[in-house]
Parts: C-alpha cells; structure tokens; sequence
C-alpha cells in the first residue's frame, strides 16, 4: 500500500478515536448504539473509500457497507427520521453504486463529509435535549409544608 493511503487511514483512526474520547455521557444506551453504529459504517466507509482509489472496488465490501448504512437507518430513526432516510440512502447507494450519479448523491445529501457533518449533529442534537431535560425545574405544589 502506497504511504499517502496509509497516512489517510492513520489520519481517519486519529479521528476516530478523538471523537470517541470526547463521546458525550449523556446519550441514552439506545442513542449510544445508535451513534457507534453511525461512526462505524462511517468510518468504514471512509476508510474503503481510501482503498478504493488504491486497489479498485471491492463487490463484498460494497455491500458490508450496503447493510452497516441500512442497520444505522433502523438506529437512527426513532431519533431523526429525515437522518434514517439519509442513511438509507446511503445504503441503496453502496447496494449499487453504478445506478448512483454524483447529482443523486449531493441531491439526497449523503456524500461523506454531509454524513459526518450529520453524526455532529445527531450527538450535539441528542446531548442538548438531555441537558435541557436536566435542567427543567420542578414545579412547587400548592401544598404546604
């Protein structure tokens, strides 16, 4: 492998685990699994995206990365419905690829950097929901003391 795909994929990890250190406490187990779903099929995405200029496509890998997308829809939705969509998108476009132009991916927003964009949100989106929730103030009863 040449050095340059190598450094893309080093710098992609280095990503990857800074975001991680920073992942919010406040997610839900639910929002969790949803989130490490997303960074995966991201991460994946992004890195076979590197090979790919490299070595070629690669058929299987195509649709591994088809079912990790289709898998973050189903996670994703209860949360952000226009997000699922986007995701499963992102699927159908990895299931087959050749029936995608560039006009379809920008017009449905699921190129890479939209999509990561989109995992920003989604957690700051999720984390500010739960600090408003924790910061709601009861409301005193009539009742006295």
């Amino acid at each position: 492998m040449e050095y340059y795909g190598l450094k893309w994929i080093g710098e992609r990890l280095d990503e990857f685990l800074t975001r991680r250190r920073q992942l919010p406490q406040e997610l839900s187990e639910k929002e969790l699994e949803a989130f490490k779903a997303f960074q995966n099929a991201l991460t994946e995405t992004e890195i076979y995206s590197g090979n790919q200029r490299l070595k070629g496509p690669d058929r299987e890998m195509e649709k591994s990365l088809s079912r990790m997308w289709g898998h973050v829809s189903i996670l994703v939705r209860p949360y952000d419905d226009d997000l699922a969509n986007r995701c499963e998108s992102k699927g159908s476009y990895w299931a087959d690829r050749t029936a995608w132009t560039l006009d379809d991916s920008v017009k449905f927003n699921i190129l890479l950097c939209e999509m990561r964009e989109s995992l920003h949100d989604f957690v700051k989106e999720r984390t500010r929901r739960h600090a408003s929730n924790r910061t709601k103030k009861v409301k005193p009863t009539s009742e006295t003391p």
